[in-house]
């Protein structure tokens, strides 16, 4: 079991940390069992966060809070890769997606 405000104070020793050491704002992969007994109430909203959601579309458990990545599917396939893979989407326009390859988003 977590405790939510020492989870918060570890992460953000942790997020700053990366921060500083890499140059770019790290982004928060979450579960819907984490985002909602961590960052449900608005901690870390001003960083992006990659959500896990299989069964329902983000805004069903993650509200209404911005979304960078959704990983939509855990058991994937790939031709030319053996065993299951994770399926992600990018949410925003192609644009977008290279700005944040850039470093600019």
């Amino acid at each position: 079991h977590l405790e939510r405000d020492q989870t918060i104070a570890d992460m953000k020793v942790m997020l700053d940390e990366m921060e500083r050491h890499f140059g770019k704002r790290p982004i928060i992969y979450t579960s819907v069992d984490f985002y909602a007994a961590i960052l449900s109430d608005g901690a870390f909203e001003d960083y992006p966060i990659w959500v896990r959601s299989t069964k329902h579309h983000p805004a069903v458990r993650y509200g209404s809070r911005a979304w960078k990545f959704w990983q939509y599917q855990a058991d994937g396939s790939i031709p030319g890769i053996v065993g299951h893979v994770d399926r992600n989407v990018f949410y925003g326009t192609r644009e977008q997606w290279r700005a944040f390859l850039d470093g600019q988003s």
